[in-house]
């Protein structure tokens, strides 16, 4: 499981396992299982750390199994951990992962991305405001050939707070995706007039650190 208290991998192998079932009501049993195929004690400092994680991981499987495990649902996600990349500019690409994607009503999708360890939740300006999903609407409405390519209005942007059991969702405009692109240049901008001098620190946690085959210091 991840260090951040649990794989939402787990959710994944889910909807894909659930996908090929006959719709009926599936056990709790089904998530708590998938979870302990799952499972890896990799990156745990201890024992007694990975058994708190696996017990909030089950408290959250649970929680997700009474509020947000709508198994006729099921059918209607059309992607999972789905990469994307476009240029923002000849000389700026911007890519990443979207946790899930799921068809709704009147041609629209929605966006959903798992979050775990968090113990605030954002206000609904907050996620208004969300850079994040504010990318991904920006991705899949400029890449034309996506699989799930669709104009801006049609795309609804969720955030699943999984410690929570709550989902909160938000939409763009086409003129919050044009504001976008211009904060992004000017945050490119600027960071390009600035050092950052790696600062690293082994083991732990440059073990973990996903940017260390890049970094001049890990090598």
């Amino acid at each position: 499981c991840r260090r951040d208290l649990v794989n939402v991998d787990i959710l994944f192998d889910c909807g894909i396992g659930v996908a090929d079932r006959p719709l009926g009501i599936l056990p709790l049993s089904f998530l708590l299982e998938t979870m302990e195929r799952n499972w890896t004690s990799e990156g745990f400092p201890s024992k007694i750390y990975e058994k708190k994680a696996k017990a909030k991981a089950k408290k959250i499987l649970r929680n997700f199994y009474k509020t947000g495990f709508n198994y006729q649902k099921i059918g209607q996600v059309v992607a999972l951990e789905q990469p994307f990349s476009f240029r923002l500019t000849p000389t700026l690409k911007i890519g990443g992962k979207i946790d899930r994607v799921d068809n709704i009503s009147g041609d629209k999708i929605e966006i959903i991305d798992y979050k775990t360890g968090s113990n605030r939740l954002p206000s609904q300006k907050e996620v208004d405001k969300n850079r994040q999903l504010t990318i991904y609407a920006m991705a899949v409405s400029t890449l034309k050939d996506f699989p799930f390519s669709r104009p801006v209005e049609k795309i609804v942007l969720s955030l699943w707070f999984l410690d929570a059991g709550i989902k909160v969702s938000s939409q763009r405009t086409a003129e919050d995706i044009e504001k976008a692109k211009e904060e992004i240049l000017k945050l490119v901008e600027e960071l390009e007039k600035t050092d950052f001098p790696p600062k690293p620190n082994r083991p732990f946690p440059c073990d973990y650190c996903e940017y260390k085959l890049l970094c001049d210091a890990w090598r």
